[in-house]
Parts: C-alpha cells; sequence; structure tokens
C-alpha cells in the first residue's frame, strides 16, 4: 500500500480545510467522518479499491455516532429480517475510498460463512449528478433536515425509506446472483462476527 500521511482529528487545525466544499460538509454531517483525516496530495498516493477498503474498515467508524446511518441501519435489519450485527456501516469520507474510487460510505451485510454482500454509497446534495460510481446515490437537501419538526421529520422518514429500499433492492439482486439466501444468522455464526 502506498504511503501517505494520516491526520488524527485532534491535528487537523494545523491543516488549511478552507477548500472543504459544501458536499463535503453535507457528507460529514450526515454520514460521520472517518476518526482519522488524511492528507492526501500526489497522483502516486493512489491506492486501490480493495486496499481502499481495508483501510477504511481498519479506522472503523461507529455507526451510532451519527443518527442518519443508526437509522438507515436499524430501518435495513428490520426489512430484511436480520440481527444488526450482520450489518456494518463504514464511513469513507475523506479517505482514499471517497478521493479516488468515489465512495462515500458503505454497508457491509455478513450472511456467515465468509459471505459479505457489501452496498457502496454516495450522498449529494445535487439533484442531478449523473456520474457517480456507487451501488446506491441518495439526494441530501442543501440545507439539512431538521428532525425536531413535523416537516422535518417527515422528510428524513422518506430519506430513510427511499435509501433502505435502494439498498435493500441491490442486497437481493446480489444474493440472487450469487446464490446466497439472506437469513438472521444462528448463536454460533453471530459469535464469529468480529463486532
Amino acid at each position: 500500500m502506498k504511503n501517505f500521511e494520516v491526520i488524527d482529528k485532534d491535528e487537523m487545525e494545523e491543516y488549511d480545510f478552507k477548500r472543504i466544499k459544501e458536499g463535503q460538509d453535507i457528507e460529514e454531517g450526515v454520514l460521520g467522518s472517518e476518526r482519522k483525516r488524511y492528507e492526501i496530495n500526489k497522483l502516486e498516493d493512489y491506492v486501490p479499491f480493495d486496499e481502499a477498503i481495508e483501510l477504511v474498515k481498519r479506522n472503523k467508524f461507529q455507526p451510532n455516532e451519527k443518527p442518519f446511518p443508526k437509522d438507515l441501519r436499524l430501518q435495513i435489519a428490520n426489512d430484511l429480517r436480520v440481527y444488526l450485527r450482520q450489518l456494518d456501516y463504514y464511513t469513507a469520507i475523506g479517505s482514499p475510498l471517497d478521493k479516488f474510487h468515489g465512495i462515500d460510505a458503505f454497508l457491509e451485510l455478513n450472511l456467515g460463512g465468509d459471505q459479505i454482500i457489501r452496498i457502496t454509497l454516495d450522498i449529494t446534495s445535487n439533484p442531478n449528478k449523473v456520474n457517480h460510481k456507487a451501488n446506491v446515490v441518495f439526494h441530501w437537501p442543501k440545507d439539512g433536515v431538521d428532525r425536531k419538526n413535523d416537516e422535518g421529520k417527515a422528510t428524513w422518514d422518506k430519506i430513510i425509506e427511499e435509501v433502505s429500499l435502494k439498498i435493500e433492492e441491490f442486497i437481493k439482486i446480489q444474493a440472487h446472483q450469487r446464490g446466497l439466501d439472506i437469513h438472521s444468522l444462528n448463536e454460533e455464526e453471530l459469535k464469529k462476527i468480529k463486532n
């Protein structure tokens, strides 16, 4: 793997992040951000997709730190009738996976026996975005969503429902193509999950 500088959030004040786009602010606010910030300046810092995935997994973001990933995971696990422990969420904001591969976050559904279905996500405030590399792309209002009022709560619930349905459809297609059964793991299988 190529070397690049990993910056702890405590040290971030030293760096100039004035170039952070509005889009990244939305991404971090909704999906969360890595515990570590990656400073990537050179083309030779390119990290292949599989290595970028593993790098994010080593710096795993805890999904309960942001409401959107938490609510999304709960909805998907409930709809698919799987244990929440089977569905991991990772944010990739600011990582090589984001910078080089256009992936803001991903989920992995563990079906036991090393059978994983991965779903990549891209959030955008541009409703006309066409070019994307993620499995599921979803729009987030530029003004955000205030869940404290009825209108905001309705918008929040609608986005959770729409995104979870897209993800569930992708999971079902992948499971069918790979001959996998979407099911809750038994106690023995759950013990093998590294959570």
